[in-house]
């Protein structure tokens, strides 16, 4: 449970409180036409970092084959990652705390109280808030869906081994970053040059296209065609799998979430900020949390099968979740042209 209950927090810090203030200060200080020039550029600090933690995963399991001296150097880093990260905030606050774009006294330091009753009223309320929060559910769902059935397979095919398993994960986190930071550089030149609704359903068709390949291949993997590849099923599945995850996060960090964080811009400033909040907790944690029951679920109806085996049922719904995305895209789209 003391595992259990730090990654809870940890995951919760991170989008509740580290990632929605992150946005709300760039929101507020960055219009529509800015928002295609610098949010692509945020994108490739996150890269850096996510390619930073991924080389020091690998050189603290290069020190021994035992899992507890690795998990001691992780969080070693996390705290000192903390620290920092705390006086980064500190400073930022001292010079936004008064706009000076706009000479005036910024919301930042007011704090903003939501009620369980109160947010769901912001979303019913708000077209813009309400698909948000739709397009978050929907990515965060679908993700959850092939990295469930990934994941087992990462955990059979490295038998087990916990310095193995954080090591092939650390491996995929490396070329995520790098492809996030090469996807970012280009998407300046997207976001330019397309409309917001082609830019947008860029996430959706990779995700399609990517999660496809995995879920076909878990479909045909005891077929004679794959037999054939005289490889085993689980390895590539492994593969299949950690290519829908570079692919899948990469168009996350460098149009998924810009395009997402466009639609605030317009928004008044209590929708900016509250609206905000409730959409990207909602969005987030129930989408990721729906996607786990969603498997839960199943596994409760088919107690003798396995992820593995419910990989057909779980394509299913992988297709219908992609469906209501496009469609939420295209609400959003006719929203903004208004």
């Amino acid at each position: 449970w003391s595992y259990c209950l730090f990654y809870i927090f940890s995951e919760s810090w991170v989008i509740i409180m580290l990632s929605i203030s992150f946005w709300q200060t760039a929101n507020h200080l960055t219009t529509l036409e800015e928002s295609k020039r610098f949010y692509p550029l945020f994108m490739i600090a996150a890269g850096v970092g996510r390619m930073m933690a991924g080389v020091l995963s690998t050189v603290f399991i290069a020190k021994g084959t035992d899992w507890q001296p690795t998990l001691n150097s992780v969080i070693i880093s996390v705290v000192i990652a903390g620290v920092c990260l705390s006086v980064c905030l500190i400073v930022l606050e001292k010079e936004v705390g008064i706009d000076v774009f706009n000479r005036k006294k910024s919301h930042f330091k007011t704090k903003t109280k939501v009620s369980f009753k109160e947010g769901f009223k912001y979303i019913v309320s708000s077209k813009p808030i309400l698909f948000i929060t739709s397009l978050l559910l929907c990515f965060n769902i679908s993700l959850n869906l092939v990295e469930g059935v990934w994941k087992k397979s990462v955990e059979v095919f490295c038998a087990g081994s916990a310095n193995g398993i954080h090591h092939f994960i650390s491996s995929v986190d490396i070329c995520t970053s790098v492809l996030s930071i090469v996807g970012a550089i280009a998407s300046v030149y997207i976001l330019r040059a397309f409309k917001w609704r082609t830019s947008a359903l860029i996430t959706p068709i990779v995700v399609f296209i990517v999660g496809g390949m995995f879920f076909l291949f878990m479909l045909l993997r005891d077929t004679a065609y794959v037999l054939a590849l005289q490889t085993s099923a689980i390895a590539l599945a492994v593969c299949f799998g950690a290519i829908h995850n570079v692919f899948t996060r990469s168009s996350k960090n460098v149009l998924f979430d810009p395009t997402k964080e466009m639609v605030y811009i317009p928004l008044n400033d209590d929708l900016q900020i509250k609206g905000k909040a409730v959409a990207e907790t909602i969005g987030m944690r129930f989408g990721r949390g729906s996607g786990a029951i969603i498997q839960q679920v199943l596994l409760g109806l088919f107690p003798a099968m396995t992820l593995l085996d419910l990989s057909p049922i779980l394509f299913g719904i992988f297709l219908l979740i992609l469906l209501w995305w496009f469609y939420s895209i295209a609400v959003i789209s006719r929203h903004l042209r208004g």
